[in-house]
C-alpha cells in the first residue's frame, strides 16, 4: 500500500493543524485537496515525475 492510500484511512482522524509535513509518498492531488479543505497546508515535495512540479514551502519561507 502506498503512503497516500494509507493516509486516506486516517484523514478523518487528523488533529487540528496548520500544516502537514510529509514525504513524496504523500504527493497526490486528492490528498492535497483534502488537506486544504480542512485548512491544512501541505508541506509535501512533488514526486520526481510530477509535471509541472509544485512549489514546496520550507520552514524558512515564513
Amino acid at each position: 500500500m502506498s503512503d497516500y492510500e494509507g493516509a486516506a484511512l486516517m484523514l478523518d482522524a487528523l488533529p487540528k493543524a496548520d500544516a502537514l509535513l510529509g514525504n513524496r509518498g504523500y504527493d497526490a492531488d486528492w490528498f492535497r485537496k483534502a488537506l486544504a479543505e480542512r485548512g491544512i497546508t501541505a508541506c509535501i515535495p512533488s514526486k520526481r515525475n510530477r509535471k509541472p512540479t509544485l512549489q514546496t514551502l520550507s520552514f524558512t519561507d515564513g
